[in-house]
């Protein structure tokens, strides 16, 4: 290796990728899977393990991240981690768009997008989660990318994979449909981006070799080289699975997405707005400029339109919002006369937005009792005027220029701190928690703690941590997953009353059995929603800061026989009235 080759270039697009790769993996398994994840899960294990046969498998609308990662679980011992490492490698893949990219968004925007795309909190979460559209938004972008380098196979097979990535799928496609023929409706300005963008050489060949290598990929890797044609019937399920939550009522106020992305991506908001103010006022159109534009507003309407609205359809929103925003940096930070001083001004700002931050949290512990809120507005108030008087003393003593580059650079230093900060929180010290708006729900908080009750109860009765007869009354993904090693594991739908098994696990607001005096219950709090019905709880100042907020929790219990127990015995009682 010619070390002397690497440039300055290679090390940050590198740095970014470990980046990625760090904040991806990092305790991937720790948080238990919510329902939807599991349901994904269950499916990959059911498929590893055979239990009901090729015959009787019916995967959900994910066919191929469970096909693969049923694949993963008949060679490897399934968990959290295997569940969720398709999307984690999809996620990482991402930053492949700004490394190819490079030479058409230009270096240094290439760099800064490729840092966007790996510390983004929406997207890492996304990446992090089994059933988040991230293989959809990486397969789709490369498919594209590689269609417009002129590699038709390669861009058929990441077409095959986007078409077997889920629901998730479905909505780029339109996305990008509509993009397109929004822009076809506007002439470009200029002649070389569009040819850029729109000219390829013997299209119709190149079609036909993208269409063939996607229907090869589709019948391999869509039912396992032919072994579950039930792949197909998910692939057309993904389509019903888009199309009805149009007709379904909505579980998510608008407007909580729409505070999402100016929550956790506000420096690549006020910049991507910068970007597109300066591209509307501009007499010559940027094509590429104009593609970016239509597609964030095209997905962001989307997503506000959509009834079967969730945070995480942001990530096609993200995207072409982090490409605006380091095209605006770029230029923000080009090269000239730059006063020593405008470095003082960013240090300055960046000073003044940790103070700021203080304020806020000191008025989300604030005693009501104490009427000092006002005062902290105005101090707050206070320091963002201080800081537009720095940003103008320093244009007037030395150059506009300088005055500028010192403000920007203080804002994209303050909001990469904050980037950072909210990136941890929300992957790490708050994972899969619905007290962050990425998270829509969760479950199996107390996963753990049932798991190893139920070991513990099955080894005093059996000898075996696996042997115990449990019975499960509902169909919760999440809790079969977690209970899946016990060999047997059976879930009705109504409570037994004839048959008294060695354990049961009921919701806490069902009536508990009707041999009450049989068994033995514990509480377990399982699944965690928010308890807020607008787009931000009430106290604002409590949750951005601390993120407090109210939640509604529900338990399950396991109800133990007595008999397990040293000197129970078991009892009968008449079934108690509701």
């Amino acid at each position: 290796m010619d070390l002397g080759k690497i440039k300055l270039e290679h090390v940050l697009f590198f740095t970014a990728v470990s980046a990625a790769i760090f904040v991806r993996f990092l305790n991937l398994g720790g948080a238990p899977l919510n329902d939807s994840e599991a349901r994904l899960a269950l499916d990959a294990w059911q498929l590893a393990q055979g239990l009901k046969g090729i015959g009787e498998f019916h995967p959900a609308p994910y066919p191929g991240s469970i096909l693969i990662t049923g694949l993963l679980f008949s060679l490897l011992e399934p968990t959290n981690f295997l569940a969720r490492l398709l999307p984690a490698l999809a996620g990482v893949a991402l930053l492949l768009v700004p490394i190819v990219l490079r030479d058409l968004l230009g270096k240094p925007a290439a760099i800064l997008l490729a840092f966007g795309l790996a510390l983004d909190p929406g997207l890492v979460v996304a990446s992090r989660l089994a059933s988040g559209p991230m293989l959809a938004v990486t397969f789709g972008l490369l498919a594209v990318i590689c269609w417009q380098h002129s590699r038709p196979r390669l861009a058929g097979f990441m077409a095959a994979l986007l078409l077997l990535s889920g629901s998730q799928a479905i909505q780029g496609i339109l996305i990008g449909a509509a993009t397109l023929l929004l822009l076809r409706l506007v002439p470009p300005g200029s002649e070389a981006g569009s040819q850029q963008f729109t000219t390829k050489p013997s299209i119709h060949s190149a079609l036909k070799q993208a269409l063939a290598v996607m229907g090869i990929t589709l019948a391999v890797a869509g039912t396992l080289f032919l072994q579950i044609p039930q792949g197909f019937a998910a692939m057309a399920d993904s389509f019903l699975t888009y199309f009805s939550g149009w007709t379904t009522n909505p579980t998510m106020p608008a407007g909580r997405m729409a505070a999402a992305l100016a929550i956790y991506q506000p420096v690549a908001l006020i910049f991507t707005l910068v970007r597109i103010g300066r591209t509307l006022v501009q007499r010559r159109i940027d094509y590429l400029e104009l593609l970016l534009i239509f597609w964030t507003g095209i997905a962001l309407l989307h997503g506000l339109l959509y009834p079967n609205r969730q945070t995480l359809d942001l990530v096609w929103v993200l995207v072409p919002m982090w490409v605006l925003a380091a095209r605006e940096l770029d230029r923000q930070f080009e090269p000239g006369g730059k006063h020593l001083a405008a470095y003082g001004q960013a240090l300055l700002i960046i000073l003044l937005a940790g103070l700021l931050w203080f304020n806020l949290a000191g008025l989300s512990r604030s005693d009501p009792q104490i009427n000092n809120n006002l005062a902290r507005l105005l101090l707050m108030a206070g320091v963002i005027l201080l800081a537009v008087i720095s940003t103008i003393l320093v244009s007037v003593g030395w150059s506009w220029g300088s005055g500028k580059y010192g403000l920007v650079l203080g804002i994209a230093g303050a909001g990469s701190l904050y980037l950072i900060s909210v990136l941890w929180g929300s992957t790490q010290v708050r994972a899969n928690a619905p007290v962050e708006l990425w998270y829509s729900s969760q479950a199996g908080e107390q996963a753990e703690l049932l798991a190893k009750t139920a070991r513990d109860l099955s080894v005093w009765t059996t000898g075996f941590p696996d042997q115990v007869d449990i019975v499960v009354n509902g169909d919760s993904p999440s809790i079969h997953w977690v209970l899946r090693n016990f060999k047997h594991l059976k879930t009705v739908k109504t409570l037994p009353t004839e048959e008294l098994p060695s354990i049961l696990i009921t919701q806490q607001t069902e009536q508990p059995p009707a041999l009450t005096a049989a068994y033995r219950g514990q509480d377990f709090t399982w699944w965690v929603q928010p308890g807020w019905v607008n787009a931000l709880p009430e106290n604002f100042a409590g949750w951005i800061t601390f993120r407090q907020a109210p939640l509604n929790q529900e338990s399950i219990i396991l109800w133990a026989r007595s008999d397990m127990f040293p000197g129970g015995e078991v009892g009968v009682s008449p079934p108690l009235q509701p």
